[in-house]
């Protein structure tokens, strides 16, 4: 999942991949992360995007940045941004 969070891959492919139900792959995630693979994969890609912002030159945009992390609903970004990170994304990129 690590090497792949950026393709943003679906929970049944990576059930085809590792071999396992979803249920099992649901089970064990819920024992030894406290969430569903889902989430597992927004928190990944959510942290690195924002590494990606903190890093970016002054010609990055935070579009170009959240495309690149699989992210194409804008508003929705932003408000599990916040909820993340207690920052909106441009904010981020500000600093």
């Amino acid at each position: 999942m690590d090497q792949h969070v950026k393709d943003n891959p679906g929970i049944s492919e990576i059930c085809k991949q590792i071999g396992c139900s979803w249920r099992l792959l649901d089970y064990a995630f819920a024992e030894y992360f406290g969430v569903t693979p889902k989430a597992y994969l927004k928190l990944m890609r959510l942290d690195g995007l924002r590494r990606s912002l903190r890093k970016a030159d002054a010609d990055s945009t935070i579009t170009n940045a959240a495309l690149d992390w699989g992210f194409t609903h804008f508003g929705r970004l932003a408000k599990d941004y916040r909820l993340q990170f207690g920052e909106l994304p441009s904010e981020t990129l500000r600093h």
